[in-house]
């Protein structure tokens, strides 16, 4: 990754992933709101429905972590090497990283298949690989300068927050906001990998580089840093608004009173002049039904 384009590649990665994901939660929350939608459920893949025959019902993520890792653990093995040996440890730490993402498409594709295997196990070797990530980039960067040393701790604190909310998300996994933050994190994640390796490896033979110890130069970094954070929310709303707009005018207008998580929850009406409750099912229900409320009878001694 010591160059400019090892850094807008997995960038570029992070970034494709969290925008199909983007696309895919908005579609499935927008569905549960629908009347007769499904209930909302988070996951770390989803099918690729846009594909033909039977090529839909492959796991695609977990296929494509590992092709992708695949190439990016030949790149980083074959440039780590100098004189007949490995001489390049810090390709070392992106083959290890590599490798755990590509284990983690290994575990989608066997729950795709439905081998039996724990619940929840797919999010957490996924979170497995934002770790070990962070934990390697941690120490990545000793001995560098300031300025590098401030743009990758970003990137760390990022990872971080990634873990955290995934956490969060496998115990919510009915919650499509904590899912959405998570896809967010990634966004920012791939879209600051690119900054980092426009700023430390600036493109053309003439482009001026930045001061590794010039404190103006670091406010610089923070700023552009902060700006990645309003930009990739502000791509996430102009997505999800794209979905909306779609399911809405395909499928009508969302029924924002309506549970989605219960399809057949019943609403209390009223008490009637018999004191009998009345319940009304859903409003496309033209019945009513009555319970007789249980009479109980005070005991004589008690009178």
């Amino acid at each position: 990754m010591g160059t400019l384009m090892g850094h807008i590649i997995p960038g570029s990665f992070f970034l494709a992933f969290a925008i199909w994901w983007t696309i895919q939660h908005s579609r499935r929350y927008y569905a549960s709101l629908q009347r007769a939608g499904s209930k909302y459920k988070s996951s770390v893949t989803f099918p690729c429905s846009c594909l033909p025959g039977k090529l839909k019902d492959l796991e695609v993520e977990g296929i494509l972590k590992i092709l992708l890792c695949a190439v990016g653990i030949a790149g980083e093995t074959i440039t780590g090497f100098a004189d007949g040996h490995f001489a390049y440890m810090g390709n070392g730490q992106h083959i290890t990283m590599f490798s755990f993402f590509a284990f983690s498409g290994f575990i989608d594709i066997l729950v795709h298949n439905n081998v039996p295997l724990p619940n929840g196990i797919e999010f957490a070797v996924s979170l497995l690989a934002f770790a070990v990530e962070g934990v390697l980039f941690q120490f990545h960067i000793e001995g560098r300068e300031g300025l590098d040393v401030l743009l990758h701790t970003l990137l760390v604190y990022i990872i971080v927050s990634t873990v955290a909310v995934g956490l969060a998300e496998m115990c919510c996994r009915e919650n499509a906001l904590v899912a959405l933050t998570r896809v967010y994190l990634v966004m920012v994640q791939g879209s600051w990998f690119c900054q980092v390796g426009w700023i430390l490896y600036p493109p053309g033979e003439n482009a001026e580089q930045w001061k590794p110890n010039d404190h103006d130069e670091k406010f610089l970094a923070t700023m552009m840093f902060a700006w990645h954070l309003g930009g990739a929310l502000l791509a996430m709303l102009v997505i999800g608004g794209v979905v909306g707009c779609f399911y809405r005018r395909r499928y009508g207008p969302f029924d924002l009173l309506h549970n989605p998580y219960d399809a057949l929850e019943m609403q209390l009406v009223h008490r009637n002049s018999n004191g009998h409750t009345v319940v009304k099912m859903q409003e496309d229900s033209d019945s009513d039904i009555e319970f007789e409320r249980p009479v109980t009878r005070t005991p004589a001694s008690d009178r």
